[in-house]
């Protein structure tokens, strides 16, 4: 089959995959919309509401809105956002009287607006211009000269003689200094960081009793006066949760270590409730404090809960030109003996590989953070390297030091039939020992645009392969994520692995225990598991070193497409440590993005660029959730 017949059926087989995607995926969509705050009222502009006058059809009178202002084009942009005139501007008025009604508004709207970034003696007219047609209504704004904060000042009154002092709180940890813009949003934000920081020191009942912005417009400052009740000092009190109906309520009472008798802080409520949420058990987490404290003096609090359903199901498919169609179905229950217990049953294959999995999770096992981990795999693999089935378990522990570190660690026993090739089919008994320990700070499973992965693994191994065979595996794995802007249209990443083998040679090492590079999950644009040795035969013999790096530029196009531009390289070397002198396989490709409401469907194309005879011209992947 030549390159364009490879082509073509490639392309016909993308569309099938596209019209399959689009029968199981739906999309949502979700409206912004921008908003002012003033100091008088910190509540959302509402939107505009149909006023009286406003036609539907065409006798009403049609305008046009034009600004002669001195504002930058954001500030102007912010008006024109909440500007009447504009947003029903398809819908007529009935007079030239509800047309000046509509106009006096906006100028309201946009007083207050103004106000909220630091100009307080704005000028705003209006005016109709009847030269032009339509109607022509004409906003004039001369912005005036911005006003500064001259004082943030902070006075404490209501608490009790008893009470220790209130902490001082310094303008630094509010983020305000003075003589920076008097925008409403700074001053508004500082008023509830101080309530946070009370909260965080040991005053959960704090209020704000007065707020005074006083403005003088011959110096052109503000001071703000805020008179503060931090209530009274209050210590943890007891822990209490509503809403269970299958959950044990004293395991969770145990596990949650609640930090009863000690100073408040509104940062181990959230800890907690972000606890709760990683058990996955709960479809609402509602915390609430109680409005006084207790005979103690300590402060209850009440944790209301909903529980959300422990089982589900799912399956997802796939497909690359190397290994063809593939796909998952899986049962999963999340509470199996009503102490947070998972099982998971799956089923995974492609043309090449199958796998069925049986894992169980015993969390807070022993200890608070460890969790007991149990699983047993059958699988099987047809594959240009080698050929195997194995029955394989595991029984370890995993160990959670902090919200981004763990470390795993077990034994894995195995039993596998092996032929790689070049051999006829041998027997392998194995025990490998592996021990993992990764730290994630990435945003997103699935779609991540900040934050690092980061594994570093380890696994000695002994087993009968023809004749006892030793050998140790380190494989680590790395990943960068970097967005410069804050909307998210452009998203930089990185990858890298570097892994190999210590006590045998490349032979005495069972050809599913080797290293090989190449494949969707590796260096797209070559075959699955190719780039490395080869034999006789142009087959993969694998090695015991790899190094693999990934280089990705996601653009994101609106809510729902993104490009993805890519590059990624590396090799299996025959020896223990990579030999760099050797040639470095590279490909490049394009992918494009659908992302769904659970996250992107990838479809991405990887071409050869120093390709081997063997190698094809292009390579395909249909799968869901960005490569790496």
């Amino acid at each position: 089959m030549d390159y364009l017949d490879r082509l073509t059926l490639s392309v016909w087989r993308l569309l099938v995959i596209l019209i399959f995607a689009g029968i199981l995926i739906s999309s949502f969509t979700s409206e912004h919309f921008a908003h002012a705050q003033t100091l008088e009222d910190t509540t959302d502009l509402d939107d505009p509401d149909p006023e009286e006058g406003v036609e539907d059809n065409d006798e009403g009178i049609a305008y046009q809105t034009l600004f002669e202002s001195d504002l930058d084009a954001d500030l102007l942009e912010l008006l024109e956002e909440n500007a009447k005139l504009l947003t029903l501007s398809d819908r007529k008025p009935a007079s030239e009287a509800a047309l000046d009604r509509r106009a006096r508004e906006d100028i309201e709207t946009f007083q207050r607006i103004l106000r909220s970034e630091g100009y307080y003696n704005a000028e705003i007219s209006y005016r109709f211009d009847r030269q032009v047609e339509p109607l022509g209504v004409v906003i004039g704004v001369a912005s005036g000269m911005l006003y500064k904060l001259e004082s943030y000042i902070i006075t404490y009154s209501g608490e009790s003689e008893s009470d220790p002092s209130p902490p001082e709180i310094t303008l630094d940890e509010l983020e305000i200094e003075p003589g920076t813009q008097a925008k409403a949003e700074l001053i508004n934000n500082a008023r509830q960081k101080l309530l946070r920081l009370l909260g965080e020191r040991g005053y959960p009942l704090a209020q704000i009793l007065d707020q005074k912005a006083l403005v003088d417009h011959a110096s052109r400052v503000m001071t703000v006066n805020l008179d503060v009740d931090p209530g009274p000092y209050a210590l943890f009190g007891p822990l209490l949760v509503a809403g269970l109906q299958s959950i044990d309520p004293d395991y969770l009472l145990n596990v949650l270590d609640w930090p009863q008798g000690e100073a408040f802080d509104r940062r181990q409520v959230a800890a907690i409730r972000r606890r709760l949420a990683d058990m996955r058990l709960f479809e609402s987490i509602r915390p609430e404090l109680a409005e006084t404290l207790d005979e103690n003096g300590e402060l209850p609090v009440t944790f209301h809960l909903t529980e959300a359903k422990h089982r589900s199901i799912g399956f997802g498919v796939g497909y690359s030109s190397d290994e063809g169609f593939g796909g998952e179905v899986f049962w999963e229950h999340r509470n199996l003996r009503s102490e947070g217990e998972r099982l998971r049953l799956s089923l995974l294959g492609t043309q090449l590989r199958q796998r069925a999995l049986a894992a169980f999770e015993k969390p807070n096992f022993w200890i608070i953070d460890q969790s007991l981990l149990l699983s047993a795999e059958a699988r099987h693999q047809d594959g240009d390297a080698f050929k195997e089935k194995t029955i394989e378990g595991f029984i370890g522990l995993r160990r959670d030091f902090t919200d981004v570190w763990s470390a795993t660690a077990g034994f894995r026993p195995e039993f596998s039939k092996i032929n790689d090739n070049e051999t006829s089919e041998t027997d392998y008994v194995g025990l490998g020992f592996p021990v993992k320990v990764g730290r994630d700070t990435s945003d997103d499973l699935l779609d991540p645009r900040r934050g690092s992965r980061l594994s570093f693994g380890i696994t000695p191994n002994i087993g009968d392969n023809e004749g006892v065979v030793h050998f140790l595996t380190s494989d680590n794995r790395g990943a960068l994520y970097y967005s410069p802007f804050e909307s998210d249209f452009l998203t930089l990443a990185a990858r890298s692995r570097i892994a190999a083998t210590f006590g045998e040679d490349t032979d005495d090492i069972p050809a599913h225990r080797r290293l090989y590079a190449g494949g969707g999950g590796s260096i797209r644009g070559y075959e699955f598991q190719t780039v490395g040795p080869l034999d006789a035969s142009d087959d993969p013999i694998g090695g015991r070193s790899a190094v693999e790096f990934g280089f990705e530029t996601r653009f994101r196009i609106g809510e729902t497409y993104g490009v993805v531009p890519f590059i990624e390289g590396g090799s299996a070397f025959d020896e223990a440590v990579p030999d760099f002198s050797e040639t470095i396989r590279w490909a490049a490709g394009l992918g494009l993005r659908y992302y769904t409401i659970a996250g992107p469907l990838r479809f991405d194309l990887g071409i050869p660029l120093n390709p081997r005879d063997r190698d094809e011209d292009f390579e395909f992947y249909v799968s869901f959730g960005q490569a790496f």
